[in-house]
Order: structure tokens, then C-alpha cells, then sequence
């Protein structure tokens, strides 16, 4: 099965970075989380995030 999550690639001055995102909510709690990864053009990892939500939708996280 084919990885279909969004990633969007931003240009600066010949620069490129990847951004990758993703999020996660508990159905049975609704408490959700998110985060992600930057990376540059040759795929090396510039940094990563994750945040705790709380409680929210799917369409929130």
C-alpha cells in the first residue's frame, strides 16, 4: 500500500525542506496528538516535533 500523507516541500533561494506532518486521537478518549519532521533536500533530518493536544477531534489533530 502506497504511503497517501501529505508532505509539502517549501523553496527558499534554492533551498528545499520537507515537511511531514501527522495526527492521532484515542476514539474511546478523545485525546489526540500530533506532530513531524523537517528535512532537507538531500533527506537529512533538521528536526521533529510532537505536541499533546488534549482533547479534540480528528479534525483537529
Amino acid at each position: 500500500m502506497a504511503n497517501t500523507r501529505p508532505f509539502h516541500a517549501l523553496s527558499y533561494a534554492g533551498t528545499c525542506v520537507y515537511l511531514n506532518t501527522d495526527g492521532a486521537v484515542q476514539t474511546n478518549t478523545g485525546l489526540s496528538t500530533a506532530g513531524g519532521m523537517i528535512r532537507d533536500e538531500t533527506g537529512k533530518w533538521i528536526l521533529g516535533y510532537n505536541r499533546f493536544l488534549g482533547k479534540s477531534s480528528v479534525f483537529v489533530a
